[in-house]
């Protein structure tokens, strides 16, 4: 190799590490802890809705409207079965350069998230255990000098959730005014592989792999309106991150699967309807960062569903996402199946993908 044609090896090198380190490629729409099935066919617009206890996992106001004393274990996980391997073996133990090659064979990029969780619920407060999380994604870009990709995150979560209502002052209120909060503790496992293709897969290498722990307490705090008396619409207000909010998008993680932990504010709008059999709502929501500072308009959603029973089925849409689905109870079972067309940043260069996503559990 000349001269001439090294430096433009290195140039081209800097140009793809220096560029990506600008600002971290966030995967979009990870399954996580907080999110239900329901929130997803709901598209997160579910902040002022009563029409299913997992509405708490959205605004943890909503303890006091829609939950009951329950309990519950639960499977959720996108229904993509090699991602899950390849991501489980990338958390659990050093892997060689040639074993990282092999996640290309098929596709470019891909990700993967799913949990296992424990639960219990009352009208007062509610109590969590996460014991085990994951979500990953890797890519191969760059094709004058591939760079591999790889980010995987092991986590564990405990979270309590508590909420005060108006009534509880005074009875006889025509509204229902609810104040809740929401404390969340993580462990977390991250891994990282970032490599170009002829350093880093050109050899037996096994120490491609980054490891940090890392441990963050952090809440939400939630509002819940209803009238009782007037047929006005149900409103919710919520703070993510509102203890801390920090802000982890420096990091040099070029693929990144675990969000940034910005305080993000969003107002709900919901209204539900009893058509004679079952119950029918409509939904809608807007985010800002911080405390109403800036509209994130790709966030924006909307959604229109119908609860018969133990069955509830929806769909929701937003800019960057539409989805439909169902999620059924009977007796102590639950299962739940959304197909959704996703669309993730503009960076990893991809329309909309098809996913299907799974869940069932037992409760009490």
């Amino acid at each position: 190799m000349n001269c001439a044609s090294k430096r433009a090896w290195a140039c081209a090198l800097a140009t793809a590490v220096c560029g990506s380190l600008a600002e971290a490629d966030q995967v979009r729409h990870l399954f996580d802890s907080d999110t239900s099935l329901f929130s997803l066919e709901t598209n997160g617009a579910c902040g002022a809705l009563t029409i299913h206890r997992d509405t708490v996992r959205c605004n943890p106001a909503l303890i006091r409207s829609a939950s009951v004393n329950s309990g519950v274990a639960e499977l959720t996980s996108f229904t993509d079965e090699p991602a899950f391997r390849a991501l489980l073996k990338l958390t659990s133990q050093q892997v060689t350069a040639g074993e990282i090659e092999s996640l290309f064979r098929k596709n470019s990029f891909t990700y993967y998230s799913g949990f296992a969780r424990l639960a219990t619920a009352t009208r007062y407060f509610t109590l969590e255990y996460v014991p085990v999380s994951l979500y990953g994604a890797y890519r191969l870009s760059n094709p004058s000098l591939p760079l591999v990709q790889v980010t995987g995150l092991k986590k564990s979560t405990f979270a309590a959730a508590s909420a005060l209502d108006l009534n509880d002052l005074l009875p006889n209120s025509p509204v229902h005014l609810a104040l809740g909060a929401k404390v969340i503790y993580d462990d977390k496992l991250n891994v990282r592989i970032d490599s170009d293709a002829a350093s880093g897969l050109a050899a037996d290498r096994k120490d491609l792999v980054r490891r940090s722990e890392s441990q963050t307490l952090d809440g939400n705090v939630g509002l819940f309106f209803m009238s009782k008396s007037m047929p006005l619409p149900q409103l919710g207000v919520v703070c993510d991150n509102c203890f801390s909010g920090r802000d982890m998008s420096s990091e040099k993680d070029r693929l990144q699967v675990d969000g940034p932990e910005l305080r993000l504010t969003s107002a709900h709008i919901a209204q539900e309807f009893n058509p004679g059999v079952g119950r029918l709502w409509v939904s809608a929501a807007g985010f800002w960062t911080g405390i109403f500072e800036e509209l994130d308009t790709t966030l924006a959603s909307a959604s229109l569903g119908y609860k018969v029973g133990q069955v509830v089925l929806a769909g929701s849409y937003s800019p960057a996402r539409f989805g439909w689905g169902f999620l059924m109870q009977r007796g102590y079972y639950h299962i739940g199946l959304q197909y959704a067309f996703e669309k993730q940043p503009p960076i990893f260069q991809l329309e909309r993908q098809q996913k299907l996503y799974l869940s069932f559990g037992a409760g009490l």
